[in-house]
């Protein structure tokens, strides 16, 4: 009976640890996903990045179009001019 009970607490534990496992593994994918990358907490939300992948300006909600164009122009070094094509 002892050696039974013994068995049941070591299943269980395996069972704990595994839960654990995976709730630490779900809750660091969950970290690297893009949402919490950029503190994303609205739609839209739009990230201006640079050619090296950092994130220059971020924008919660709706912004203007000649907001946009002019974080554009600051990510392509200054140049106005190049957005107002794209």
């Amino acid at each position: 009976m002892a050696a039974q009970l013994w068995a049941l607490a070591a299943a269980g534990a395996v069972v704990l640890a595994a839960v654990g496992l995976e709730m630490w593994r779900s809750r660091n994918a969950r970290a690297r996903a893009l949402g919490v990358r950029f503190q994303v907490y609205t739609l839209p939300t739009t990230v201006v990045m640079s050619a090296e992948g950092r994130s220059l300006h971020v924008n919660y909600g709706y912004a203007p179009a000649n907001k946009l164009q002019r974080q554009l122009a600051d990510a392509r070094g200054g140049d106005l001019r190049a957005t107002a094509t794209a």
